[in-house]
């Protein structure tokens, strides 16, 4: 055996409290086995709902008066069968005439060491093109808290029925990613900072010429207590690209909606830079569940127009149910004040 270090201990029931298809780790205790006397930790775990579906349908009123369908349909789990392999599938069809589906699936421990792999493939239709992209990557975890990730993506843009021909690409991408997670919890942590940067060069080929292209996105989150039940949580995040001549609308940063700058719809800005912060804070209801107030602003770079400003503020609630997290949120843009 080895001796015990209780640093290493420490570090690995974080990684365990980290994992997101564990709910709750208690601390470890020390034990003997009867036969061979050799001492060994014991923890004691209770597993979450790995898996987890959501769906929406929603309408939006036509021009003509008529009503069109939106919605959203998610299936994810960290945890197919107890073996951590992760797998997901995902449709979207944000306004009437967008769409994007995306599959992916997750190995973890490759060849028995701390590497994982995933693979996926993607699809999205905009007005004016279509775009198809199959990725695969590849992890290392240097230590629990921490881990590297290199990526290759090819992807294939074409006009569809009512797109121009200059639309059509193709492009290489090779990307590599950092993230450095010290949060206590996974899903609802109330102490911790985590932070990620990615990078990305894309070999992109058009019909009438041949170019490069970087992309960039920061984000940092952080979490303080600031009593029994509740908590104050600030995230800093910003995206970009770096290309020479017209940047085309698929590789715009998409700014909107509930992964950005809440109380605007999906995608409403489309820019070439974007810096925003999200502030929130919480108090904790029990049983997983949690009622917050936010609010978001931005900083946005738009093609055309220059910089401008973006805000949005509301509150949301989080419940845990039986078949898993249930989010609802309300928003409102600075316009709508």
């Amino acid at each position: 055996g080895a001796l015990y270090d209780q640093r290493r201990v420490d570090r690995a029931t974080g990684a365990l409290r980290r994992l997101p298809w564990l709910k709750d780790v208690l601390e470890p205790t020390i034990e003997q086995d009867a036969r061979t006397g050799r001492f060994m930790l014991h923890y004691t775990v209770e597993e979450s709902r790995s898996t987890s579906v959501e769906g929406g349908v929603g309408l939006v009123p036509g021009i003509d008066g008529s009503y069109n369908w939106v919605g959203r349909f998610c299936f994810q789990s960290d945890n197919l069968a107890g073996s951590g392999r992760g797998a997901s599938f995902k449709w979207e069809r944000p306004d009437v005439e967008s769409s994007d589906l995306a599959i992916l699936y997750r190995e973890p421990w490759l060849l028995g060491q701390q590497f994982d792999g995933a693979i996926g493939i993607a699809f999205k239709q905009r007005v004016g093109y279509m775009e198809a992209g199959v990725s695969a990557s590849v992890g290392y975890r240097p230590a629990s808290d921490s881990q590297v990730t290199i990526d290759v993506e090819r992807q294939s843009l074409r006009p569809d029925s009512i797109g121009a021909r200059s639309f059509r690409q193709g492009t290489w991408s090779l990307g590599w990613k950092v993230i450095l997670d010290r949060l206590d919890h996974p899903r609802f942590p109330r102490t911790g900072w985590a932070a990620d940067a990615a990078v990305k060069w894309d070999r992109v080929r058009a019909d009438d010429r041949t170019f490069n292209r970087g992309r960039y996105k920061v984000h940092s989150e952080f979490y303080v207590p600031s009593g029994r039940r509740s908590v104050v949580s600030l995230s800093a995040n910003g995206s970009g690209i770096a290309q020479r001549g017209v940047v085309g609308p698929n590789a715009l940063v998409r700014v909107g909606g509930s992964q950005t700058i809440r109380g605007y719809m999906e995608e409403h800005f489309l820019a070439e830079h974007a810096f925003w912060v999200n502030l929130s804070w919480m108090r904790d209801l029990g049983r997983g569940s949690r009622a917050y107030v936010f609010g978001d602003s931005g900083l946005l770079r738009v093609p055309e127009s220059g910089w401008m400003g973006a805000a949005g503020y509301g509150l949301g609630l989080i419940v845990q149910t039986r078949t898993g997290l249930m989010a609802v949120e309300y928003g409102l843009a600075k316009e709508d004040a």
